[in-house]
């Protein structure tokens, strides 16, 4: 660790983010490949936004660096890949969570041949949109550069599920699951372990890992495959593998009790975070499907269902906020993970746990807004006007103009002065409303409430 580096993580710490952002820079113009550099100076650059309350993934950055833009799109076009590498890091200063540049970031440290540097950028991508193909398929071709195939191979089955139809990711969890059993054959044989009929079973798992690549449409062709992966198994308990690509399949049926089932075989076999997400997801799941049942029930005036409905209702909730826990502490980097613990935990009304993961969510760039709205309302229902008011203002003004999130962000601004007695200002913004939606929920009868009263 460099003199260089030790000075910005103190600065870091003494909260001189500017002072701490160059000096990384500084650091990355010498070793372009530091990881760990990379990805320290990025921790900065986010806590320097989140303390100030702001965007860091704003298109503001286009205006404030428009010189770093057009540098890195030049360099990118003329192929100087460590000149575009240097000017996405200038942009980034400004837009830390921009997906546009960190991509183009990705992109150049690959071209420059500095995977470390790429890998960070890509992870950094993935972890402002959890469902960028870019950052998946990027991340599974450095992977298998790297000859890591296990990460490669997560990555393009993280791909695979995100675009099933992918023909590059079909072929390389095909390609990669027959090569790791293959290489367990010959690691076997090199070591003068097991018997030629283990050999010979480990080569026709080979290549009925390469049969199983292909990608399933139809519940018959799911069904086949399922037939094939349980003869395949021949009596054995342990291959998280094959249980849990055939919990994959029941999923993909919607048959979730079977699915259940062959994902809590996998897990006994192996701990693996992705079938412990499936489970918790199928347990929702059926909870839903049951909550579907019972409303319908209710409806037809069932004298039990209404009272049976409230039950599954709150363990489900119960069950949602237990889940997203244990995700969010497996990965707590993930805001997506923690606004949806925050939405969860506001709705069964856990206040103060709901603020301390929305107050992390803000970052998200696709659920920032959203994560703000829900502020406002923990603060509201804490009787916190003057804060609730700020995060009500803020989700407003991301929105695009009164569209769903400035109409719902407005009208909880409404609500909030209503209750605190400031009438004159729930009117103005009910206005506000009406100007553009005069059917929105009940705005017309508060509206015709307040200047009553």
């Amino acid at each position: 660790m460099s003199k260089r580096y030790q000075k910005a993580a103190e600065a870091v710490k003494r909260r001189n983010y500017d002072y701490a952002i160059e000096l990384f820079l500084q650091e990355l113009t010498l070793d372009p490949d530091n990881a760990e550099a990379r990805r320290a100076l990025r921790a900065a650059e986010l806590k320097k936004f989140q303390e100030a309350g702001a965007d860091p993934a704003s298109n503001a950055a286009y205006l404030k660096a428009l010189g770093p833009w057009c540098s890195a799109q030049f360099a990118r076009l003329t192929g100087n890949w460590e000149k575009c590498m240097l000017a996405c890091e200038q942009f980034l200063k400004h837009a830390p969570s921009n997906r546009g540049m960190l991509a183009l970031l990705g992109q150049a440290a690959r071209a420059a041949g500095h995977q470390q540097a790429a890998v960070v950028a890509f992870e950094e991508l993935r972890e402002v949109d959890p469902r960028s193909a870019v950052a998946l398929r990027a991340l599974a071709q450095l992977y298998r550069e790297l000859g890591d195939d296990a990460r490669a191979l997560r990555y393009y089955e993280e791909l695979r599920r995100l675009l099933p139809t992918d023909p590059e990711a079909a072929r390389a969890v095909r390609d990669l699951a027959a090569a790791g059993a293959t290489r367990q054959v010959e690691e076997r044989t090199a070591a003068g372990s097991g018997s030629f009929r283990d050999a010979v079973r480990d080569q026709q798992a080979a290549r009925a890992a390469e049969v199983s690549g292909r990608v399933v449409r139809s519940a018959s062709e799911a069904e086949e495959e399922i037939e094939r992966l349980r003869q395949q198994l021949d009596g054995t308990s342990n291959d998280a593998k094959t249980y849990k690509k055939i919990g994959d399949l029941y999923a993909k049926k919607k048959d979730y009790e079977e699915a259940l089932q062959a994902y809590e075989r996998s897990l006994e076999a192996k701990d693996d975070p992705l079938v412990r997400d499936a489970i918790g997801d199928l347990r929702l799941k059926l909870l839903d499907e049951e909550i579907q049942a019972l409303t319908a029930a209710a409806r037809r005036g069932e004298p039990a269902a209404k009272g049976r409905l409230a039950e599954v209702k709150a363990r489900r909730l119960e069950l949602a906020i237990e889940e997203y826990t244990r995700r969010v502490k497996q990965r707590p980097t993930e805001s997506a993970l923690r606004f949806q613990l925050g939405s969860y935990l506001l709705k069964a009304r856990r206040h103060d746990e709901a603020i301390t993961e929305l107050q992390r969510a803000v970052k998200d760039p696709r659920r920032g807004p959203q994560a703000r709205l829900l502020l406002g309302k923990c603060f509201a229902a804490k009787g916190l006007v003057d804060l609730a008011a700020k995060e009500f203002e803020r989700a407003r003004k991301s929105a695009r103009g009164m569209d769903d999130l400035g109409k719902e962000a407005t009208y909880n601004l409404a609500l909030l002065y209503e209750q605190a007695g400031q009438k004159d200002k729930a009117s103005a913004e009910l206005e506000k409303i009406i100007e553009v939606d005069i059917a929105y929920r009940d705005v017309m009868k508060r509206m015709e409430a307040l200047q009553a009263s």
